[in-house]
């Protein structure tokens, strides 16, 4: 189950994102948003507690981010060794202020 307060968005923003109006994946929605967490931290070079340490609150384009990618992977279910997810170049300027670049490129 996502936690409120270490994801910033929940299970209901997430179906509603996802136009799902059924129970029966909510155990995969919520694998899905916590793998696009941990892919925007990773690409952030830190965590979200970091973040939100630094603004005191977790801002929107990253929340939107995390909301495209996890779109990205319900959409497109099959192994990543098949095809990498590929996102608009666009998704990814949401990041660009948040990057920690001390910490890696």
């Amino acid at each position: 189950m996502l936690d409120s307060v270490t994801t910033p968005i929940s299970l209901e923003d997430m179906k509603l994102h996802l136009r799902v109006d059924h129970d029966h994946e909510n155990v995969y929605i919520e694998s899905l948003t916590m793998a696009a967490i941990a892919l925007c931290e990773g690409r952030l070079f830190r965590s979200f507690t970091e973040v939100q340490a630094e603004y005191g609150y977790l801002p929107t384009p990253l929340v939107s981010w995390i909301k495209l990618a996890t779109l990205e992977m319900y959409a497109q279910r099959r192994l990543a060794t098949e095809k990498s997810l590929t996102m608009s170049p666009f998704s990814d300027h949401l990041l660009e202020k948040y990057i920690d670049y001390s910490k890696g490129v």
